[in-house]
C-alpha cells in the first residue's frame, strides 16, 4: 500500500461512484459559517448538526469546545465557547 506525503492529494472525483457523504465535508473558517461540529464520545467521533442543513448546502465542520480543549486545538474565530489555543 502506498503512503501519501503531505504534498499529495486524492482527487475525489475519480472515486465519486464509490465514495460517501464525507467527501462533501469541508473545514469551516469561522464559527458563523460552521454548520457541523466534531465531537468525541469514547473512541467514536460524531458530526453533529448545529443548525438546519438545507439541500445542496455546503457541510462545514470544526471541533467542539470539549474536543478542542482535550486536543489543545484552536477554536474558530467568533466561537463563544472559550479560547483554547494551540500549544
Amino acid at each position: 500500500m502506498n503512503q501519501l506525503n503531505s504534498n499529495d492529494y486524492v482527487d475525489i472525483h475519480l472515486f465519486s461512484d464509490v465514495s460517501n457523504w464525507m467527501r462533501f465535508v469541508r473545514p469551516a473558517t469561522s464559527y458563523k459559517e460552521q454548520n457541523l461540529m466534531l465531537t468525541q464520545q469514547g473512541s467514536s467521533l460524531y458530526f453533529t448538526t448545529i443548525e438546519v442543513i438545507h439541500p445542496k448546502q455546503e457541510l462545514l465542520v470544526w471541533y467542539g469546545a470539549a474536543y478542542s480543549c482535550v486536543r489543545n486545538y484552536k477554536l474558530l474565530p467568533g466561537d463563544p465557547s472559550g479560547n483554547y489555543h494551540l500549544a
